[in-house]
């Protein structure tokens, strides 16, 4: 190739962005009915 080639920018960060959007601590709703078959005493 004649000429420096331009790095391409990771595609990783378009995604990671979009992820970041809601907070990961978020209980989800599976662990919820988890936790409360739990608190129940049946598993």
């Amino acid at each position: 190739r004649p000429g420096p080639v331009p790095r391409r920018r990771p595609h990783r960060a378009r995604h990671e962005h979009r992820r970041a959007r809601h907070p990961p601590d978020l209980p989800r709703p599976q662990e919820r009915a988890v936790r409360l078959r739990r608190q129940a005493g049946g598993i």
